[in-house]
């Protein structure tokens, strides 16, 4: 009976200690609204420049627009720092007026909000299957090691969504271009 009870506690003990190691970094991308600041790892295998990430996702600055501008088709989402905070820049069309929403990347806030009568044809962003800007950002600060993004710019180019990526480097400032639904990455081009 004794021996019974070590083994079993034993057993469970094991099992304890196994469940308690367990990494849950394999489960970054099951939360999109999670854009925390992390140590990414580059394609090195050093730890790369620790980047920070506004707390609003891409996802959330678009349904700010819609709810502002439901009729209107997103044209380009960009991202970058005014006055050391993160701001949304969200464009998009309804008919021959092209919308621009200013938001607050942190609380969410609109912070302008503008428009204008125009004749460009730009197409609409595919909404659907957009990676979240934490695996943009890692795709391309891997291209560079010890970079880190300041700029985000999602347009459409001949027919073709992309992000454009600027990078902060020791040696100037880069560009890579990364598919929004694929987070596959190009080369880092330095930026003239």
């Amino acid at each position: 009976m004794f021996k019974r009870t070590l083994i079993a506690l034993v057993a469970l003990s094991t099992i304890g200690l196994a469940a308690c190691e367990h990494d849950d970094d394999d489960h970054e991308d099951q939360a999109p609204s999670s854009q925390t600041s992390k140590k990414a790892s580059a394609s090195s295998g050093k730890d790369a420049a620790v980047q920070t990430l506004p707390k609003q996702t891409v996802t959330a600055a678009w349904d700010i627009f819609l709810k502002a501008h439901p009729k209107a088709e997103v044209t380009a989402v960009k991202l970058d720092q005014e006055g050391g905070k993160y701001e949304y820049e969200i464009t998009g069309k309804e008919g021959t007026i092209e919308h621009e929403l200013t938001i607050d990347a942190e609380t969410g806030t609109v912070l302008r909000d503008e428009e204008e009568t125009t004749d460009d044809h730009d197409a609409a962003i595919d909404r659907a299957g957009l990676k979240s800007l934490e695996v943009i950002t890692k795709a391309a600060t891997a291209k560079l090691d010890g970079s880190t993004a300041t700029e985000w710019d999602l347009s459409v180019d001949h027919a073709k969504a992309m992000w454009e990526v600027s990078l902060q480097h020791a040696k100037g400032e880069h560009v890579v271009h990364v598919d929004p639904y694929t987070g596959i990455a190009g080369e880092a081009v330095l930026d003239d």
